[in-house]
């Protein structure tokens, strides 16, 4: 790089990507790791080294927290109407045979879809499958007892096969 050094460039950087240095100098590897590099190839170097350094940097994505959603509302076709529901607002959703039930603070609306496809458009760290017809919004849990969850006035069942999923979150 002409103008900047890989290094410069870094320090540049208020939030740097995970980085891989790849130079032919030697004496830049101390502060290439300084600045967090994942690894560092002297060159010239073999595809396996490369690889090596490719897998480090999957160990580090694997390693990271999801980013939240940023997504703050479920947009749904309901009675000829589109609506806009806050994330925040919604309770639980029940498959209700070709539809889908959701339940919201203040409304509750029958749109044409699945639960699978519904599940797609709601953030999995706000909302849990408990069952093979029930979403349910987890801040919204008051308590577990068996094999039912309370939320609001509610008593939810919860599934078998999701049952462990739902322990493991509560603890």
């Amino acid at each position: 790089m002409p103008e900047l050094s890989g290094i410069n460039l870094v320090k540049a950087l208020s939030q740097p990507p995970l980085i891989v240095f790849t130079t032919a100098f030697p004496d830049h590897a101390v502060q290439g790791f300084e600045l967090d590099a994942i690894d560092y190839l002297l060159k010239p170097f073999s595809k396996e080294r490369f690889l090596k350094a490719i897998q480090k940097v999957g160990l580090h994505l694997e390693k990271m927290p999801a980013k939240p959603s940023i997504m703050t509302h479920l947009t749904i076709k309901a009675d000829r109407k589109l609506y806009r529901i806050p994330f925040e607002d919604i309770l639980y959703c029940q498959a209700y045979g070709d539809y889908v039930k959701i339940i919201a603070n203040d409304k509750q609306l029958l749109p044409k879809t699945t639960l699978a496809k519904l599940s797609k458009q709601l953030p999995s760290d706000q909302f849990i499958r408990v069952h093979r017809s029930y979403i349910i919004a987890w801040d919204q849990v008051k308590y577990m007892e068996g094999n039912q969850v309370k939320i609001g006035a509610v008593l939810i069942p919860v599934g078998q096969q999701y049952k462990e999923q739902v322990l493991e979150r509560l603890s």
